[in-house]
């Protein structure tokens, strides 16, 4: 019997090996299917992200492309004029002409009121001195008053005579 209990015994052994030889292989598979579980669901993680990212890849291009139009409308605004500045641009040419006819208008009037002035002066020089003559020779005879007042007479005519220039008529026809 004790032959038989060694060959039960070394059954016995040889099919523990077998179980535990299956057993690492199980565990193995197991070990190489749960990897493979692992990766299935990082590829499934790594899928989503992808998704996510390209949806996000997609949003981000319509809203450059929506910012780009916003952007070539708003160039034309400010490169094309609208009516109402072309017209505004228009009044202003008109009203910068007319304000440089006014200036030379002035100009003109200034000097011509300079030489009027400067004439008043001299007639009134003339008339103080030809006032200090006359009192300096009361006792002259009429015949020298009358040329005093001839000569006086002149020179008011030649200041009224002066002929007035385009613009003064203009200015003093236009108020």
């Amino acid at each position: 019997m004790g032959l038989y209990k060694l060959l039960i015994f070394l059954f016995d052994l040889v099919e523990l090996k077998r179980r535990i030889t299956s057993n690492h292989r199980s565990e193995t598979y197991l070990n190489q299917l749960a990897a493979s579980k692992g990766i299935e669901f990082g590829c499934e993680i790594l899928e989503a992200e992808y998704s996510v990212v390209t949806d996000k890849i997609g949003r981000l291009q319509d809203k450059a492309r929506q910012l780009e139009a916003s952007i070539e409308s708003t160039r034309k605004e400010v490169e094309e004029p609208t009516e109402v500045e072309v017209e505004l641009k228009r009044r202003l040419g008109q009203l910068t002409d007319h304000l440089i006819q006014k200036q030379a208008q002035v100009e003109t009037l200034s000097s011509e009121k300079a030489t009027l002035s400067f004439r008043i002066e001299a007639v009134s020089r003339m008339l103080e001195e030809n006032k200090s003559l006359n009192m300096s020779h009361a006792s002259s005879s009429d015949l020298e008053s009358g040329i005093l007042f001839a000569s006086v007479s002149r020179s008011l005519a030649a200041a009224a005579a002066s002929p007035e220039t385009e613009e003064h008529k203009e200015i003093t026809t236009n108020g």
